[in-house]
């Protein structure tokens, strides 16, 4: 048998909502696509000493441009795509606001989740769109909760 713990405290929303916001720099994002425009094929180190910055920073900005489908990674290095300058940084900045609203997604759904009344195993199902016929009588919700039975099964 399994036994599983959850420590939620209503504050810590708050840091996991700044972690899943991160707007791009859209003049790094079009500095990146505009070094690799038609320079041929750059390995990181080269972008980065073209470009002037953190690795991380680059590593960040190549990585939403790769989401978006603005370049791409071949042997030889990072190459851009058909996309025009413009509209890599449009799509770019739109991957990562869809990539931000479904983290928020998960981070309200985790909230339901911790904050729920009802059972447990009902409201997950219910997520991934399948049906309990009744409470799971498991949980630690009521109906579900029977402090002997978790005290029993704690021992």
């Amino acid at each position: 048998m399994a036994l599983a713990l959850l420590f939620y405290r209503p504050e810590d929303l708050g840091l996991a909502r700044f972690f899943t916001a991160g707007h791009p720099d859209e003049a790094l994002l079009r500095a990146v696509h505009g070094a690799l425009d038609g320079a041929g094929p750059l390995r990181p180190k080269e972008l980065r000493e073209r470009l002037d910055v953190r690795p991380r920073t680059l590593t960040n900005a190549i990585n939403i441009l790769d989401e978006a489908g603005a370049v791409r990674s071949t042997r030889k290095g990072f190459v851009t795509t058909i996309m025009s300058p413009d509209a890599a940084v449009t799509a770019a900045v739109q991957a990562v606001d869809l990539r931000e609203r479904v983290d928020l997604s998960r981070v309200e759904m985790m909230r339901g989740y911790s904050e729920t009344r009802s059972c447990r195993r009902v409201f997950l199902l219910s997520y991934f769109g399948e049906q309990l016929a009744g409470p799971c009588g498991n949980c630690d919700r009521s109906p579900c909760f029977s402090r002997n039975s978790v005290t029993a099964r704690c021992r």
